[in-house]
């Protein structure tokens, strides 16, 4: 998370190290929650967004941000999902 917090800071989304790793385990859970075939309630959108700013990271994702990374996150799991059936 440090390397790429230090490539990635002029951005502005992520305000330190932790707020990357804190992203990228909100992306693997995510993930994870759409593409396991027996998980039956699939986190929302709100959820996700809840999920995501009620973390211990002083981080405030941008609403944009986040809604970007749970299209194309679910997209990817659901591409995925219907390849294995």
């Amino acid at each position: 998370s440090k390397t790429y917090y230090e490539e990635h800071q002029k951005d502005g989304i992520f305000l330190d190290c932790d707020s990357v790793y804190v992203s990228a385990y909100g992306v693997v859970m995510l993930y994870w929650d759409h593409f396991t075939k027996t998980q039956k309630n699939r986190m929302t959108k709100p959820e996700y967004f809840a999920l995501m700013k009620a973390t211990k990271a002083k981080a405030e994702f941008p609403e944009e941000f986040l809604s970007r990374v749970y299209d194309i996150t679910v997209e990817r799991a659901a591409n995925k999902f219907h390849k294995n059936i």
